[in-house]
């Protein structure tokens, strides 16, 4: 097939590449061309800015892709956009969004809530009410923050008539993410004995995906010939609370210290975060592994040690 990636250099996006190319597929990938993410030599490039897709309208149906994966449809307008342009052109258009488009993602960032939604979160489960979730963290609004919602992206590709598959990704982790791994694992690099944890947060389930497993189920999404419109939750089939994930690592670091849970306000400051954690965020994949036959291709224990060992060669500066 002849596919076209908007994105697809940062985090799971070479590891969709490279699946792809393994099979045989034509690639194209759009981007802006300012990751350090070297592509192979036989997949054709087009630079432009995805905020601004309309501009390289001609450009982009000329390479009349088959399948478009959007990795980075992040607002209303990009979802537009990428409908517009290719709903005459292509025969299927993949959609990445996240699991902060359910009602308990909401009630997560709300800080409180008198009422929890139950898990685990189907996708027919109650999505948010609030539009722009993360808009309080702008500092203006040209900010991505300020626009981004995936729950209008949803909704733009919902309407359109064109066959799509659309992925809600838990929290990623995996070789190019400093986010879910990092914080933790700094302190045991450098000794320290006392990892501190929110005792809220310590008991919080969420469901995680590692990249590689994440870019197979985009791959599997890809190739699916079947007419129509789909919407899957992707990640692991076990949930871990974050205390649990703490010592996943300590055990492969061989750390030997101490986990102390405190109550938020006994916390330095850095450490106290504006998050209900009695919400828990644990997404049932059962659709997408009995629809498309999906499966991880890395054991949990693996896909950690595959992180920590990138974050080890590539420790930021301070």
């Amino acid at each position: 097939m002849n596919i076209l990636i908007l994105g697809g250099t940062h985090l799971i996006g070479p590891w969709v590449i490279q699946i792809l190319l393994r099979h045989g597929h034509m690639l194209t990938v759009f981007n802006r061309g300012q990751t350090k993410a070297e592509l192979p030599p036989d997949v054709n490039r087009i630079y432009g800015d995805r905020r601004h897709l309309y501009h390289y309208k001609n450009e982009l149906q000329k390479c009349a892709p088959d399948v478009v994966i959007d990795m980075i449809a992040m607002t209303e307008s990009d979802a537009q956009q990428v409908v517009e342009i290719f709903q005459t052109v292509a025969k299927r258009l993949i959609v990445i969004s996240s699991a902060d488009v359910y009602l308990a993602h909401e009630k997560l960032c709300q800080g409180h809530s008198d009422l929890y939604e139950s898990m685990p979160l189907h996708e027919n489960s109650t999505l948010r009410q609030q539009a722009y979730p993360y808009r309080n963290y702008a500092k203006h609004n040209e900010e991505i923050c300020y626009l981004y919602d995936k729950g209008l992206v949803e909704k733009i590709i919902n309407t359109t008539a064109m066959n799509s598959t659309i992925l809600r990704l838990p929290y990623v982790y995996g070789p190019g993410d400093y986010s879910r791994v990092f914080p933790y694992l700094k302190n045991m690099v450098e000794m320290n004995s006392i990892i501190m944890l929110d005792k809220h947060k310590s008991g919080w389930h969420s469901t995680r995906g590692y990249a590689e497993d994440m870019a197979a189920a985009i791959t599997q999404a890809t190739v699916d010939k079947r007419e129509g419109k789909f919407i899957y939750n992707v990640g692991e089939i076990e949930s871990f609370t974050e205390k649990q994930w703490v010592q996943n690592i300590a055990t492969l670091m061989n750390w030997q210290g101490l986990i102390v849970e405190k109550e938020k306000n006994e916390l330095p400051e850095k450490l106290q975060e504006p998050f209900d954690w009695n919400q828990p965020i644990i997404l049932d994949t059962t659709m997408i592994r009995r629809d498309l036959q999906y499966q991880e291709t890395n054991s949990r224990e693996q896909a950690l040690k595959n992180t920590i060992q990138w974050i080890l060669a590539n420790m930021p500066s301070e």
